[in-house]
């Protein structure tokens, strides 16, 4: 069962991902996520770190030139 879990899920995240790149020629989303394949497929992400205790830091990475 397990095994067959983990095609299920790995489905799922590649039609999600289909639908935001479609829908994200006329609009734009915000998308919390640590799936890989999720990140993979975008065009800018922004992480948030902790840099000292206490002090958040946005960190935007611009993917679009790496093609």
């Amino acid at each position: 069962m397990f095994a067959s879990s983990i095609y299920l899920i790995k489905a799922l995240f590649e039609k999600f991902n289909q639908i935001i790149k479609t829908f994200s020629k006329d609009s734009q989303f915000i998308i919390v996520t640590h799936n890989k394949r999720t990140m993979a497929s975008t065009d800018l992400m922004y992480g948030v770190t902790m840099r000292e205790q206490g002090v958040s830091m946005v960190v935007p990475v611009d993917l679009r030139g790496l093609d």
